[in-house]
């Protein structure tokens, strides 16, 4: 059952917040681990990668790192939009290593109660479904919550296993 703002803000108080960045990919907002991002900045140049499936964009030079760069609409099934004014990369460090994904634009980060978090449902999603680890409802917003370990797999791309 979703808790309330007021549910929310008592389970704030009790001090097992998480932090999360909050974006949007096709209108939709979905958040991740603030702990795990590294940076976010614009859409900076990417090299493509011959084979590499459609979401992959291709690896970026960030500081001394190369990293593979995905783009999240085609991660997550949606179609592809042209890269505008807004559009930023978040760098983010997993259990693979670190990489990058694009997304339409950053809202805002978040404070969240680990209780408000309701495990994922079945969303009728296709692509993207397994990558979801919670969702949240705040203030009349669906915001859904990724898995940043399952979000870039290197196995799934042809990388290292």
């Amino acid at each position: 059952m979703p808790q309330d703002d007021a549910q929310q803000r008592q389970g704030s108080e009790q001090g097992d917040d998480k932090q999360f960045v909050v974006f949007q990919v096709a209108g939709e907002e979905y958040g991740v681990d603030a702990l795990r991002v590294l940076e976010i900045t614009g859409v900076s140049a990417i090299t493509r990668v011959p084979y590499a499936p459609s979401f992959v964009r291709g690896v970026s030079h960030l500081r001394g790192t190369i990293m593979p760069v995905m783009d999240l609409r085609l991660r997550l099934g949606f179609p592809e939009m042209e890269y505008g004014r807004y559009t930023s990369m978040i760098v983010l460090q997993n259990d693979e290593g670190i990489f990058g994904f694009i997304a339409d634009t950053v809202d805002d980060m978040l404070s969240l109660p680990e209780a408000s978090i309701m495990a994922p449902q079945d969303m009728g999603m296709k692509a993207g479904a397994g990558l979801i680890r919670g969702m949240v409802m705040l203030e009349g917003r669906m915001i859904m919550l990724l898995d940043v370990d399952r979000l870039f797999v290197a196995e799934e791309i042809g990388g290292r296993s």
